[in-house]
């Protein structure tokens, strides 16, 4: 017997959903712990995880319950894989990452295999698709009675499949790697991340070179980098910048405001001698000593041969699009002239006892309700993001938020203080995945500040806008008001600020309001659904 529990579209985001059941709650890196298979994790008891093709939107989805072991899958099918499962209650929600269950349907207490079959990965491969829009890729769950056992996979086709697959066993991924070598893949060392790789394409003599010469011709060279990176654009002189170098030359801890890389550009763009040199990278403008700067938090990387490749490449970017050949040819003269000096026998890295420490963190245990962040505006009114922000009292913001929502704020008002912290946080950390800003290690450390006596930088000083002013923003996220695309992120960095607030009502009100206005036009009813998901369980 074959019974259909569900059958329809599922919106996903960041390539993924969920299956839950009792207080199982889906994730995806825990998901995938050693599995062999990438499309459908079972590594949280009670949970399922699905990985899809589509980045943002929907998928189609069915699910089926059978009294014996499927068929083979017919070829419609181009990726196939299965896991084990038991559910941890008698039912079982198909979650979407930003809301509710889109579905609950019963499942009899056992033990089940799930086999999960995929078609149109690679034809949806990182596209979103919108509610009224024809769906491209679709998945089947099928569901039997079965002894746990190791997960399996059972066909691949899919370009993405295929290569994630290759990519996690170790004898596969080296067959890959000759052959996209061409039978002579360089050293292990230099393929074993993602700048490593890169650089070692761009100039494969020169990183072999770096490689043998050792660690502390490593470092020189990224010191040299560093050195060139500040005289390129004109700002080695000014004294904030000579102390920075001389720490640096000296193997000695940065000074301030290298330890905070918001600061460090403010005070930069502050200098009344800064000369504000522009070059073109890559068809745009970049700032020569902003760029110049970050060179030299790179060249102090904890692994010299890092630290050298990320210092070179820092330099292209200092000296922009028409120096940029120049700089190899340059980093090849000054690690000839290097080993000349310092000998061709690999030596220490002479950094190696210089502790090194990403932007700080520092707090102490205490308990659960003190150390909440300072009281204070997110941004300052002259903050270019500022003009993003409800300027408006709190108090405003929660009575307009109250006669929109005239059914919900009353049920959030009602529920326990503990009750109200959490989901504010849930709203603020859902603000950040819509905006991007959870890839952001230092934004996440706002969480996990829960329950210390002080706050971690940059939340501690007020200077978050700053900070993400002077960090890559991730995808440049925008949020539609009234049709109008504009920034994601004040608003998000607001919803977490809110969500620590000192009042656990107050704080859970404005983390609401904060992540509607992040949600825009197009997800407000996602964050709608996903609190009264909260309230329900």
């Amino acid at each position: 017997m074959v019974e259909v529990l569900f059958e329809g579209r599922v919106c996903v985001d960041y390539h993924q959903f969920y299956l839950e059941s009792g207080e199982a709650e889906g994730t995806f890196t825990e998901a995938f712990e050693g599995q062999e298979n990438g499309l459908l994790g079972g590594g949280v008891p009670g949970a399922l995880t699905v990985s899809v093709g589509t980045a943002l939107g929907n998928v189609g989805l069915r699910v089926l319950l059978r009294d014996d072991e499927p068929a083979e899958p017919g070829l419609e099918w181009e990726d196939v894989v299965e896991v084990s499962f038991t559910p941890a209650g008698r039912e079982v929600g198909v979650r979407e990452p930003l809301g509710g269950p889109v579905v609950r349907f019963g499942l009899p207490a056992a033990d089940y295999r799930v086999r999960l079959c995929a078609r149109g990965i690679d034809d949806a491969w990182d596209g979103t698709v919108g509610e009224d829009e024809p769906l491209v890729d679709h998945y089947e769950l099928t569901f039997w009675p079965a002894a746990p056992a190791a997960d399996a996979v059972v066909r691949l086709t899919s370009r993405n499949e295929v290569a994630a697959h290759r990519a996690r066993d170790p004898e596969l991924a080296r067959e890959d790697l000759a052959a996209a070598w061409e039978g002579d893949p360089p050293d292990d060392r230099l393929v074993a991340d993602g700048l490593a790789e890169w650089f070692t394409r761009l100039d494969r003599p020169l990183a072999e070179a770096l490689l043998a010469a050792g660690p502390l011709v490593q470092r020189q060279v990224a010191y040299w980098a560093a050195e060139r990176g500040l005289r390129e654009s004109g700002i080695v002189d000014l004294d904030v910048v000579a102390a920075g170098l001389w720490s640096l030359r000296a193997d000695r801890p940065l000074p301030p405001p290298f330890t905070d890389p918001g600061w460090m550009y403010q005070v930069l763009d502050d200098h009344p001698e800064n000369p504000r040199r522009v070059v073109r990278v890559q068809g745009h403008e970049n700032d020569q000593g902003g760029a110049a700067l970050f060179a030299v938090l790179q060249a102090i990387d904890p692994d010299p041969l890092d630290a050298a490749f990320s210092a070179i490449s820092g330099l292209r970017g200092v000296v922009g699009d028409e120096g940029a050949g120049a700089v190899l040819a340059a980093a090849r003269a000054a690690l000839a002239q290097l080993v000349e000096e310092l000998g061709p026998e690999p030596r220490p890295d002479s950094r190696a006892s210089v502790p090194h420490e990403d932007v700080g963190v520092h707090f102490v245990e205490v308990g659960p309700d003190e150390g909440w962040f300072e009281p204070g505006t997110l941004l300052s009114p002259d903050d270019p993001a500022a003009q993003y922000l409800d300027p408006r009292p709190a108090r405003q913001q929660i009575a307009d938020l109250a006669a929109a929502l005239p059914d919900l704020v009353p049920r959030l008002e009602a529920i326990e203080p503990g009750q109200q912290r959490d989901l504010a946080f849930e709203l603020a950390r859902n603000a950040c995945q819509m905006s991007g800003l959870n890839q952001l290690h230092w934004v996440n450390d706002a969480f996990l500040a829960f329950g210390q006596t002080s706050s971690p930088e940059p939340w501690s000083t007020g200077a978050e806008g700053a900070w993400l002013m002077s960090h890559p923003r991730l995808g440049e996220r925008t949020t539609l008001h009234d049709g109008v695309p504009v920034p994601a992120w004040p608003l998000a960095l607001r919803a977490v600020k809110h969500a620590v607030g000192p009042d656990p009502g107050h704080a859970l009100l404005l983390s609401l309001v904060a992540a509607l206005q992040t949600a825009g036009d197009t997800r407000r009813e996602d964050v709608l659904r996903f609190v009264e998901h909260r309230l329900s369980v």
